[in-house]
């Protein structure tokens, strides 16, 4: 199961014409909840959540699983890996949370080979974690094919 949750305005109601009535939800907000759960799915996660809401959400381990340009999507999204409650985290969980966070410090400012290093002790404190084996292969792909002048750390995304 996979769980993606964005916040924002949207429209709930009847859409449709004369003979065809559905009733749900729809908007931006929900455009970019269905591509943030298709991104879990990209990444290797199970529960994603935007900026939005992480800033409004205290109690949980969680760690940024970056900046990303969604598909069909003008601007960027951070978004947010939800891990854990607090309360039943462990410090294996928060040590590799913390060396996975300095990891995407230093993709961020294109320092492919020192990322590499964080994310491949990242993906072996996790277990095997998707999220930091999506970095090494970019960190792989961006070595050999640079992201371009003033890149900013924002992942582009192709897919949905």
């Amino acid at each position: 199961t996979r769980i993606a949750v964005h916040a924002g305005e949207l429209f709930l109601g009847n859409i449709g014409a004369a003979e065809h009535y559905q009733y749900g939800v729809t908007g931006d907000t929900v455009n970019t909840a269905s591509r943030m759960d298709g991104l879990n799915k990209y990444l290797g996660t199970e529960v994603l959540v935007s900026d939005e809401v992480i800033q409004k959400i205290d109690g949980f381990l969680s760690r940024e699983a970056g900046v990303f340009v969604l598909k069909g999507k003008a601007q960027s999204i951070r978004v947010h890996e939800l891990l854990c409650h607090s309360a039943v985290s462990e410090d294996w969980q928060r040590k590799a949370c913390a060396v996975f966070d300095e990891g995407l410090r230093a993709f961020k400012c294109g320092s492919w080979s020192p990322a590499r290093k964080l994310f491949q002790t990242s993906a072996e404190l996790f277990r095997g974690d998707g999220l930091s084996k999506f970095y090494l292969a970019l960190c792989d792909r961006y070595e050999r094919q640079p992201p371009g002048e003033g890149w900013k750390g924002v992942v582009e995304l192709e897919e949905k």
